[in-house]
């Protein structure tokens, strides 16, 4: 289950069981949230992900992109090397040339880019199990402190 799909483990449901007023509730509900915060050091209202570790979106080229790019490069290299008498066949030996080589970059983006998307991927497997923890360590701080003043605790 994606973590975003799932309810938070840190909503925390309770009962004045000594009859506290609202005013009270809203104190005593602060007041333990700030300290399951100081006891865990997780903050269920901060990002889990620190602003140094959020992905930037980069696009890439499309695929094919560096295949016509070098393809153009080779038979213009091949064109000027041929010299005026063999440009024709400068062209295509450079384009073919080209072209290879091109088609072997987008093979090395393309293969790239899916071990990135796996590497994310396992990163994000072993984020989401230690926020987990975090919120159940959280939710059970939470739990006692509000017990201790006289709630029942869902």
């Amino acid at each position: 289950m994606v973590a975003s799909q799932r309810a938070p483990l840190t909503q925390i449901y309770f009962y004045p069981k000594a009859g506290q007023t609202e005013e009270q509730q809203s104190r005593d509900h602060f007041e333990c949230y700030n300290w399951a915060v100081k006891q865990t050091g997780f903050d269920p209202g901060r990002s889990a992900i620190p602003l140094e570790n959020r992905i930037q979106v980069v696009p890439l080229p499309p695929p094919g992109f560096e295949t016509v790019r070098m393809a153009i490069a080779g038979a213009v290299l091949g064109a000027l090397i041929g010299g005026h008498r063999h440009a024709g066949g400068g062209a295509l030996i450079g384009a073919a040339g080209g072209a290879i080589a091109g088609a072997m970059s987008d093979v090395a983006r393309q293969e790239s880019a899916r071990q990135m998307e796996e590497a994310y991927a396992r990163q994000n497997q072993a984020r989401n199990s230690q926020l987990v923890e975090q919120e159940l360590r959280f939710r059970r701080a939470m739990s006692a402190c509000l017990e201790g003043r006289s709630y029942t605790v869902k």
